[in-house]
């Protein structure tokens, strides 16, 4: 069995915010997130109650974004909220909690465990209206978009643990996904791992992440990142993650970025990926 290891280098110091929400599966108290005794047990009651500018800390376990089998829910995230993961429980501070020990999983497997034809097409969906977030501390996987017709959702068909569609504006974004793996997603089309598709101006970051065992019929398994305007000033940084057994039988495996703005990609590491086409 492999071992997973989060880098605890963060690209970005954390900031603390104005409210912090608290969720714990094993939790027995009032189930108002108010504290670890009384935390919410389900982290989609934890995001629909949180306020601009919170964060929500998650304690170890795994969460599902929907507790029935309709695949087409997800995690539906709100604008600025800043979500954690890594928690045994019982932390006072923000520095107590352990990303290696604390597993917090958001899971696609919703239907018959191990079993990928009935699992979510997406774990996690940030609205256009989203123009500021933070993940940070979570395990990503086992989403399945595998809808064929054209007429249906993208993220029917793309961005499997993660995606995006902005929305045309002369608003700013502020994306930070920091120590997470994303692992065992798979599509029929592209984007398998994180998909965003850019029509505002600002800043996506993408640090201390480990992308295994993704799988895109097209392009990007792991990453796909497209920008849909030529006058956009999209800062991107992708540094010191980790591209690992990623596979694109019909194009490029890892990242795929149509884009033409700012771009930071250093100190990134692959290992054993697979495409027709060589990286980008």
């Amino acid at each position: 069995m492999r071992k997973y290891f989060f880098l605890l280098l963060l690209c970005h110091s954390f900031n603390l915010h104005s409210n912090v929400i608290y969720v714990s599966k094993s939790a027995t108290g009032l189930n108002d997130g108010k504290n670890w005794k009384d935390a919410y047990q389900n982290l989609t009651i934890a995001i629909f109650n949180a306020a601009p500018n919170d964060s929500i800390w998650v304690a170890s376990g795994v969460y599902f974004p929907t507790e029935t089998t309709d695949p087409s829910i997800a995690f539906d995230f709100k604008n600025d909220i800043h979500l954690y993961g890594g928690f045994s429980g019982n932390e006072k501070l923000f520095s107590e909690r352990n990303l290696n020990q604390n597993l917090c999983i958001l899971s696609g497997d919703i239907g018959m465990p191990n079993d990928s034809s009935d699992n979510s097409f997406t774990v996690l969906f940030i609205h256009h209206e989203v123009l500021n977030f933070t993940l940070d501390g979570f395990i990503i996987e086992n989403a399945y978009p595998r809808i064929t017709d054209p007429s249906a959702p993208t993220y029917f068909k793309s961005g499997g643990a993660l995606y995006y569609e902005g929305h045309q504006s002369d608003l700013i974004i502020n994306f930070n996904i920091r120590n997470c793996i994303i692992r065992h997603n798979r599509t029929l089309s592209a984007g398998a791992g994180f998909y965003f598709n850019f029509y505002n101006s600002g800043l996506l970051s993408i640090c201390n992440c480990t992308f295994i065992d993704n799988i895109a019929l097209k392009n990007g398994a792991a990453l796909l990142i497209k920008v849909l305007s030529n006058q956009l000033n999209l800062l991107t940084d992708i540094s010191q993650n980790v591209f690992q057994n990623n596979i694109s039988p019909g194009g490029i495996s890892e990242i795929s970025i149509c884009a033409k703005d700012s771009f930071t990609f250093q100190q990134n590491k692959f290992e054993s990926n697979f495409s027709s086409n060589s990286s980008a």
